[in-house]
């Protein structure tokens, strides 16, 4: 049987990594697919190609630099898409290549010659509209509304987030799917020795891990008071960030929250570290008493899966996709309550064990490789039927 060609573009956009580590991690859980049914083509730059080639040898990897043949063809044909409203040329380039299936990225034209898997993560400008701009919400609901209405499938990675796409647009729910996200790059990085991670960022031996990018979304300062509320109590507590430091809603959110800190007294109990290599960042993440996500909200935490993949502790904001992401080891509060959340670390240090963990025994995850084959053979299922879906809308399917 020949194999259907899945074409993905691969960007590192640097406002919002979590596209390009999504996209890096669902090539993690197809590799490990023995016989796959598609194949896949990565449509990316030079330093993307070079760089995961010869990690991913089961995938083809393609430069669309600019000054390739292919890649001026690729950007001129999406060029005229964007300024012209059409897509037909970009579809006819990508069925030169024999492709059948294009996955994240915006629809193409009407004509259906290539299925189109649109991804979108998760509807919080309907919820949290105080963190958008009237701007920002209208062009949100236009591209949303895009998607919707002119994509074969629409995914999206959680029921939670598919009961939001129901109710943003109730007559194309049809076309939903569901892909719960699995982290497979936590399971594959190596875990760095404690001494050698201590070292490098002078770490405490007990510490929280707050992995979110400072997005005022994720909700920093309820962090901030909890840490102060257990001041208060006569325990000090340290606090490890990571992730981007910057917000392009809100620029000034960072120095906002860093004199939130200090108004609080416990700005030097909190260590921002920014983006760091992702083998140091988990190693982090394992070494730490418990994790933190208080989020107002979410599409489907990356983080959770983290924490879930490394059987870590974690403590989460009690918001319905954090319920459906059920992490064995996770206790909930509530995302306005720090009383909620001091209590829980408190709850951790009480419990916590002052031995300094090993690094892991991969025998214990043996539960999380049937997670990802899950997730990687949930994607194939989801490809086969764009493209059985392709064929059933197409008025040229005769040629297809």
């Amino acid at each position: 049987m020949k194999k259907i060609k899945v074409a993905i573009p691969l960007v590192k956009n640097s406002g919002w990594l979590g596209g390009y580590n999504y996209i890096v991690n669902l090539l993690e859980a197809l590799e490990q697919i023995p016989k796959p049914k598609i194949e896949i083509l990565i449509f990316t730059s030079k330093e993307i190609k070079n760089q995961l080639s010869t990690k991913f040898p089961k995938f083809k990897f393609i430069d669309i630099s600019v000054f390739t043949g292919i890649g001026f063809l690729y950007g001129f044909t999406r060029f005229i898409g964007k300024y012209f409203g059409s897509y037909i040329f970009h579809e006819l380039f990508l069925r030169f290549f024999g492709i059948s299936v294009l996955a994240y990225s915006s629809p193409l034209s009407r004509m259906n010659l290539v299925a189109t898997i649109c991804w979108i993560p998760d509807f919080q400008h309907i919820y949290l509209e105080e963190f958008f701009s009237k701007g920002e919400i209208c062009k949100r609901n236009k591209f949303f509304k895009k998607y919707i209405y002119n994509s074969t499938v629409t995914l999206v990675s959680s029921n939670s987030a598919k009961n939001d796409l129901k109710k943003f647009s109730p007559r194309n729910i049809g076309n939903a799917r569901v892909l719960k996200f699995v982290s497979c790059q936590s399971l594959m990085s190596k875990i760095l020795s404690f001494a050698e991670i201590k070292q490098k960022y002078d770490l405490p031996n007990l510490y929280f891990h707050l992995p979110n990018q400072f997005w005022q979304h994720k909700n920093h300062k309820l962090v901030a008071k909890s840490v102060a509320s257990l001041n208060k109590r006569n325990i000090r507590i340290n606090i490890i960030c990571t992730g981007k430091t910057y917000d392009y809603r809100n620029p000034k959110f960072f120095d906002e929250f860093l004199i939130f800190l200090k108004k609080l007294n416990v700005y030097d109990q909190f260590r921002i570290l920014g983006v760091i290599p992702y083998e140091e960042m988990i190693s982090l993440m394992y070494y730490s008493t418990a994790v933190i996500n208080p989020s107002f909200f979410e599409g489907w935490s990356t983080t959770v899966e983290e924490s879930k993949t490394l059987n870590k502790k974690i403590l989460l904001s009690k918001i319905p996709v954090h319920i459906e992401q059920n992490p064995n080891k996770g206790k909930y509060f509530s995302s306005f309550s720090y009383i909620e959340l001091a209590d829980e670390m408190e709850k951790c240090l009480k419990n916590h064990s002052n031995e300094i963990a090993q690094p892991r025994d991969e025998s214990l995850f043996t539960n999380n490789k049937i997670r990802i084959s899950d997730f990687a053979n949930k994607f194939e299922d989801i490809v086969l039927e764009a493209e059985n879906l392709k064929h059933q809308r197409s008025i040229f399917s005769f040629f297809l």
